[in-house]
């Protein structure tokens, strides 16, 4: 069987695991809402009030930590995932 030609339309194009990475952090915010516990929120809250940030941005860097360590694989997730019991 013949080997197949590597996709030249961008030879720039960055090939490592990152640049997936940047091309899906692009775009514009998006607002959307998460449903958690209160306490789950209260201990979100205390981190960072400890960290100095807001929750928002320490909600934003979990959410984004997770993605990060899913499509590296650090992750496994069966088809229908069941939530971690608190």
């Amino acid at each position: 069987m013949a080997k197949q030609k590597p996709d030249m339309t961008n030879i720039f194009a960055r090939t490592d695991p990152e640049s997936r990475q940047a091309q899906e952090a692009t775009g514009p915010t998006i607002t959307k809402g998460v449903g958690l516990k209160e306490s789950e929120w209260a201990e979100l809250q205390d981190i960072a009030a400890e960290l100095g940030i807001t929750q928002h941005a320490i909600s934003a860097y979990a959410l984004r930590h997770f993605l990060k360590q899913y499509r590296t694989g650090n992750i496994p997730l069966e088809n229908k995932p069941t939530l971690p019991s608190t």
